[in-house]
Order: structure tokens, then sequence, then C-alpha cells
């Protein structure tokens, strides 16, 4: 059978504040400014893997490590190696117990990397893995000019005195020290590049590329220096000229909130990074000022055209050429919560109900008494119905035939009231909840899985044969009739949020990855 369209994963909507007494007021339009319109490079369509793959982003460094075989980093995306020549990376896939390494360090001739409950050790040409504590920050320590030195959370603490960041600094806190052959201590400061201190006094070291400043992490024998960012990977310092370092084929950014296809071409929205793409060419990135912030929420394709809600209620949209910023500015009531589309309408969801149109005009659903108040958080055409996803009142279903209203919540045998993920798969409904699992509607009765239980449901998706796969903070489930398995893939993350079913597997999105699991 084809793979369904009929599925939206929903983010919660904590904090609805910001918009709601200019959502509430009224079903009046308000006034818009006009769409920005930007033309890009075309992109050609993906080849999709062949077999099981795993992408990650080394951006974020998290700590370097000098050692005889190179400098070692930690990094979001996993542990990376440079030896002079090339870099070695190593994720779930080829050895490591997470994708998120958080520590590095050299000690005994040996390698050892720490991630949140567990430390790996690189021996023999392998990673040797062991379960450890919780994770918990170590202040960088050192002796600087016969005295004990410590990094904290005000500057630095050095001997019995206290040193404050420089009063003129625009920075946070203090990331990495590394002592200097001149005898000062080149510092750098979150937000605001290098400082060097000479015992009293703060002054300015050498520029840093802008991309650069949000510094991380440093590492140095006095002749290079190795430097580590926030979302600009590793540069190399040597005879006064920046080097930048990153690794190939991969993606800007890894924290996948949602993903869709459009023209052959992979895209995924991430935390607060913007979009990435894949395509022909390889992956791409695109944030502000292009769209309308860093955080996109949802995709929907209709009528030939990838829309993209934001967070904070803007839409952007995009033709395969043009991107518009501020598209459905028109749009009965402002703050849209949720998109979906069918055939012939688009669908915005807002506070108290929602919007629709149909490429010529907009048809307002704001008198539903059912819904006044509520925001709708989801929402999923259905022929002549329409599924409404709420965060406290469970799932609505309106007729648009006859008007009518139902609601479906615990009291009919629904898990959970907070409606996280929904889909139409094989003719039944499917419900993921925030902490009951998931829940399929068989006629008019529940099917509640077991397995599931106390589980956050994120996204469902069809598997092409008449059964399910549902994405949660604890893993991937296949769902066939009343049988729930979960995937047996040890190198996937955990923490999924995303899914997208395509013809030859399924694409998963996590906090730390974005992988692709071939059909077998």
């Amino acid at each position: 059978m084809p793979i369904s369209p009929l599925r939206v994963s929903i983010l919660p909507l904590l904090f609805l504040g910001f918009v709601a007494a200019s959502c509430r007021d009224s079903g009046a339009p308000n006034a818009a400014l006009p769409p920005q319109i930007t033309r890009i490079e075309a992109l050609s369509p993906q080849q999709e893997p062949v077999s099981d793959a795993l992408w990650t982003s080394t951006n974020e460094i998290r700590a370097l490590q000098l050692a005889p075989g190179g400098v070692w980093a930690a990094t979001a995306g996993g542990v990376g190696l440079f030896d002079g020549k090339t870099w070695t990376k190593w994720t779930r896939k080829n050895g490591l117990p997470s994708n998120e390494a958080l520590a590095i360090e050299a000690k005994n001739g040996e390698i050892t990397a720490r991630f949140p409950t567990a430390s790996a050790t690189w021996s023999g040409g392998k990673w040797n893995v062991e379960t450890a504590p919780v994770f918990a920050p170590v202040s960088q320590k050192m002796s600087w000019k016969n005295r004990p030195l410590t990094v904290t959370l005000e500057g630095l603490k050095w001997g019995d005195s206290n040193v404050a960041l420089p009063p003129e600094s625009t920075g946070t806190h203090i990331t990495g020290i590394v002592p200097q052959k001149n005898g000062t201590l080149l510092t750098a400061i979150y937000g605001d590049g290098l400082w060097n201190f000479d015992g009293a006094r703060w002054a300015r070291a050498f520029a840093v590329p802008e991309s650069a400043r949000e510094i991380t992490a440093l590492a140095g024998d006095g002749n290079v220096l190795w430097m580590g960012t926030r979302r600009a990977g590793i540069f190399r310092r040597q005879n006064e000229k920046w080097t930048p370092f990153s690794t190939s084929d991969e993606p800007f950014s890894h924290n996948i909130q949602a993903l869709s296809q459009f023209q052959g071409v992979l895209w995924a929205s991430t935390l607060d990074d913007g979009l990435i793409c894949r395509s022909g060419a390889g992956w791409r990135h695109f944030s502000t000022p292009l769209l309308s912030s860093s955080a996109p929420r949802q995709m929907t394709v209709w009528k030939n055209r990838l829309y993209v809600r934001h967070g904070g209620g803007a839409v952007d949209s995009f033709d395969g050429i043009n991107w518009t910023k501020g598209d459905l500015a028109d749009i009965p009531r402002k703050g849209i919560y949720a998109l979906a589309g069918d055939e012939t309408r688009l669908y915005a969801a807002g506070w108290g109900g929602w919007s629709e149109w149909d490429g010529q005009s907009w048809k307002a659903h704001f008198d539903i008494a059912e819904l006044q108040g509520v925001p709708v958080l989801g929402i999923l055409p259905d022929e002549d119905c329409v599924w409404i996803a709420t965060q406290s009142r469970g799932l609505g279903r309106w007729n648009r035939q006859s008007g009518e209203f139902r609601w479906f919540d615990e009291r009919d045998g629904l898990s959970d009231d907070w409606i996280t993920a929904l889909a139409k798969i094989d003719g039944k409904i499917y419900a993921g909840t925030f902490v009951g699992g998931l829940a399929r509607l068989d006629g008019e009765k529940w099917h509640v899985f077991p397995a599931l239980r106390g589980l956050n449901v994120t996204a469902i998706e069809a598997d092409g044969q008449g059964g399910a796969r549902a994405a949660t903070r604890h893993g991937l489930w296949k769902i066939s009739g009343e049988k729930a398995e979960k995937e047996t893939a040890d190198w996937l993350d955990n923490e999924q949020q995303a899914l997208l079913a395509t013809k030859t597997g399924v694409w998963v999105g996590t906090r730390t990855s974005l992988s692709f699991l071939a059909a077998k």
C-alpha cells in the first residue's frame, strides 16, 4: 500500500501567553506585513541511502585534548581525531555509547571520552566502553606562575585571589585557558573572543574569525592553538593564521524536530539552528534572515509548496526556487500552532479553531463551541472529518457535513488527554500521547498498546505494510496488529523526535543524530 500522507507530529506549546491576547480577541483579519521573497539556487533530488546510515554534526565542540596522535575533540555529534592530515569521526554507529561526547582527556597514554552515563577509552584500535555515573562538569584547573588556578563561573580563582572577567568584556564566562610562552594566560570568554591575563591586567588578544566568537574549548602547545566553537567547529591558529576544519558529509545541526520530503530533497527542522536539507549536491543549511526564525517546528507540503511553521507562529514557504518569508500573513487569526493539508485545502490551526486556505481565500472555523478557548496543537483532515489534537482536552473530531463535534479523552479509553502525534494509517486513527504511549481507534473504541504505556510518543508513520512505526523518547517501535515491538538497532539514539517513511526505508530524527533505516 502507498505511504499515507495523513500524519502530524505535535510539539508541546507550553507557554501561550505571548500569542493569547492577539488570538482570542476576534476572528477579524489583522494588518499584515508584505511577504519577503528570496530566490536561491535550485536543489537537485537526493539519492537515498541503500543501507542503514547515521549523520551527526560536529560543529558544537565540547572539549579539546592534545595527545601524541593529534588533537582529539569531544563534540555534540561524537568524537573526532585530527592526525595532521585527516579527520576520523566516531559515533554510535562505530563504537561509541552515545553520539553526545561531553569531555575528553589523555591519561597514562590513553584517551578517555565521557558521555552522559558512560565512558569510552581508546585502546588497541577500538573503544572500550564502561558505564559511569551521570556526568558532572569539572572546572578546568592547572598550576600557573607557581599558584593553583581554577576557572569559576565568575572568572578565575588564582591562589587566594578572585579574578573577575574584564569589566569591558561582553562575554558571559570563561571556557578555556592556555598558558603562553610570554608568560600570559590566553583565555577564551564565551561570546567575546580571546583575552590575555598577565597576572594583574586583562588585555584583548589576537582577533578570532567572526563565526568563532562563541568559543567553547581551547588547547595549545605554545606553537599551535586549537579552538572549539558552539556552531562553527574547530579552528587552528598557526603562524598567525586561522584555518577552519570541518568533517565532510555532515549536516550543520542534528537536533531534529521534524522531517519532510519536497521535490526529492530531504528537509529537517532543528531545535534552534534553522533548516537543513540533503539534496543531490549534499547538505545545505538555511536560517535567519532568510527564514522568519532559527526555530522551525513543523513542515507541510501542499500544492507543490513546502510550508514551514516556526515556534512563534510565523510561516514561511518554498516553491523549489523562491523562499517566501512571512507567508499566510493574511490569515484570519494570527498565531499558527499547526499545519496540515489535503487535496483541496491547507489547514492552519490556532487558538480556538482553525482556518482553511483553498489557494484563493480563507475560511475560518472559530465558531465551534467546543473549541472556544482551546489551543489547537495538531490538525488532521480525514475526508469529511477533521481531527483536532489538544494539550488537555484529548482528541476532537468535527464532521464537515453535519457540523457535529465529539471529544475523545481518557473517559473513552484514550490513554492520555495530551496528544503529541496523530496519523491515519490503513483507515485507522493513531494517537500518540505525552505520557500515555500510543492508542489506536478501532471503530469507537481505543486500543492502547501496553508496551508503550508511560512513553512520550513524538511521531507516527506508516510502515508501508499496513502497520505503523512510533518514535518515542525511549526508542522506535514497530506496530503490527495488536503487537508493538521495539526496534533492535542499538546504534539508534533512543531520544527520537521525528519520522519520515519513504519507499526505501525510514528517516529517524533524534536529539543527537539523523538516521536512515533501510527497508528489510
